[in-house]
């Protein structure tokens, strides 16, 4: 999960959200979006970059990893609360 964390990763996933080739923004959205759902301490810095996406693109790949981790990230809030 550390790695993750990194300012260096995240830049590389960003990057590659906006990657010129389908697949990859697809693969990396996908990936992101699964990967919250198991590690919901990660919601808060990745959660943005996939909302920023959703504003562009109406791509379901997008929709399903937003919807997938939007539970993540209620609960995190509510336990801060």
């Amino acid at each position: 999960m550390l790695m993750w964390l990194q300012p260096d990763v995240q830049g590389t996933v960003h990057g590659r959200f906006h990657d010129s080739a389908i697949s990859v923004r697809e693969a990396s959205i996908d990936l992101v979006g699964r990967f919250l759902t198991v590690q919901r301490g990660l919601t808060a810095q990745y959660y943005p970059m996939l909302a920023e996406r959703i504003l562009v693109s109406h791509n379901r790949c997008v929709v399903s990893a937003l919807l997938d981790s939007s539970f993540s990230l209620l609960q995190k809030w509510s336990v801060c609360d």
